[in-house]
């Protein structure tokens, strides 16, 4: 998918690219690195972030680090990812046709509701009212085939969000804040090119194991072959499903939406006795 000079990644600052791959926490983790740049601040061996310099931010990102300081690494990116000028990003990216509305998705995620209740319903009734057992099993399979089709639109990045992140390691060589936008492509506690991200940078590995740990860690050792920087690029925990945001991130940006069963309702657990599985 081609993607126009507004919309690539080497026209989006470092912390909407940071945004579009990996939500709120990865926005706070290049304010940090960007405010170690400038002189303002430093990360100890001890995982302590705290000032150098009077420094002012040039971001509110930046702001709510500064806000923050004095405490651990992980805190400070748990802190100040709740912050207004954080959470500001996204609303750049949905300017920019990035991401999909929260409404949109409220309303793929009440649709996909609806179909499994539906599904649940005929399930129920091939037991309690046998006839038409083809038609209904048929009428069954489709309303499941419709509601995994919706996955496609299921996660926070659309089509032209995926297209940019995969033109974004492309985008990385030539910058001055090149190891910034390694991070804000797949965070300090992802890996690039083999080797543990956090190595690009002067962040020390004491303090990015301050942080919480990537919820995707196991899966995505699992997919490089065991090794946990196996592949080019290992995307750490997105982060979008974090204060109210809804999933996707780096870690959807491979083309279609995955579908296993995590919205409301998802599966036929409660109400048909069976496990569910989004």
């Amino acid at each position: 998918m081609a993607t126009s000079a507004a919309t690539r990644a080497d026209g989006l600052t470092t912390e909407q690219l940071a945004c579009l791959a990996g939500g709120p926490r990865r926005v706070v983790e290049v304010a940090v690195l960007a405010l170690v740049r400038a002189g303002a601040v430093r990360v100890g061996r001890n995982g302590v972030v705290s000032a150098v310099s009077g420094a002012s931010p040039r971001t509110g990102a930046q702001a709510a680090v500064l806000a923050h300081l004095g405490q651990h690494l992980g805190n400070v990116v748990e802190k100040a990812s709740d912050s207004t000028g954080a959470r500001a990003v996204r609303d750049e990216l949905l300017a920019l046709g990035l991401l999909r509305s929260p409404a949109f998705q409220e309303r793929v995620r009440a649709a996909r509701a609806v179909l499994v209740m539906l599904a649940c319903l005929l399930a129920a009734s091939l037991v309690v009212l046998p006839e038409h057992l083809v038609a209904k099993l048929a009428l069954l399979v489709a309303l499941l085939l419709v509601r995994h089709g919706l996955g496609f639109w299921k996660g926070m990045v659309n089509g032209r969000g995926r297209a940019v992140l995969r033109d974004a390691p492309s985008a990385i060589a030539g910058r001055v804040d090149w190891s910034e936008r390694v991070i804000a492509l797949v965070g300090l506690q992802g890996g690039f090119q083999g080797r543990p991200a956090h190595e690009f940078t002067v962040v020390p590995e004491s303090a990015v194991r301050t942080m919480r740990p990537p919820r995707n860690a196991a899966r995505a050792g699992a997919a490089s072959g065991g090794g946990a920087y196996g592949g080019g690029v290992h995307h750490a925990d997105s982060g979008w499903s974090d204060s109210g945001w809804s999933d996707g991130g780096g870690s959807d940006s491979s083309g279609g939406g995955s579908d296993g069963g995590s919205d409301s309702g998802g599966g036929c657990g409660g109400g048909c006795g069976g496990g569910g599985g989004d």
